[in-house]
Formats: structure tokens, sequence, C-alpha cells
């Protein structure tokens, strides 16, 4: 490495997730993406209005149905795309509904 190059927080980790053999964030958001066409139709669209910003109850509102279902949803979507948190899967919404968009971001 020459002297004027200078790594990032984000390069460190990339280098230690590599060395330990996993993915990068990147990569790992790439993946998940992939997936989001393994989720049904009515996960699709619970998966839509969570990257909207909805809650539970709204959502369940908007589809007609009860909140249990929707959080039963939610459970399919977070496993079905190996996220953590509705919080993940509102982003990946948002950024998928972006993506779909403007296409040539990707």
């Amino acid at each position: 490495m020459e002297d004027d190059e200078h790594l990032t927080s984000r390069d460190v980790a990339d280098l230690l997730l590599a060395a330990e053999g996993m993915p990068s964030p990147g990569e790992r958001w790439a993946a998940e993406r992939k997936r989001i066409g393994e989720l049904t139709k009515r996960e699709y669209e619970v998966f839509f209005l969570l990257g909207e910003g909805l809650d539970n109850h709204k959502i369940s509102l908007s589809l007609g149905v009860g909140e249990r279902t929707v959080k039963l949803h939610v459970t399919s979507i977070l496993r079905k795309l190996t996220l953590e948190s509705r919080l993940q899967a509102g982003l990946a919404a948002a950024e998928h509904a972006l993506l779909a968009h403007f296409p040539k971001v990707q």
C-alpha cells in the first residue's frame, strides 16, 4: 500500500469479513435482493408497505387482514430474506422500490 492511500472504516470491515470468509455487507445485500422473488404475493405487498414506513396496524388496515397475520408475514419476510429486523426489511423494500424506478442505478 502506498503512503497516499488510506483505508476507510468500510474498507477495513470488508477486509476483516473477507479474511473470515464472510460476505461484505454489499455482497450480502445483493444476495438478499435476489431472494425478494421468493416472497408470496401477500408477503410482497407487506414488504412494499414496510418500505413505505407503515406499522403493522396500518398494514393490516390497508390489506384488510388482522395484525397477527401481518406479524406472521413480516416474520416470514425476515426469514426468507435473512434479515434481522423490520427496519432492515423496510430499508430493503425502499431500496427495491427505488431500483425499480431507476434500474440503471443497479
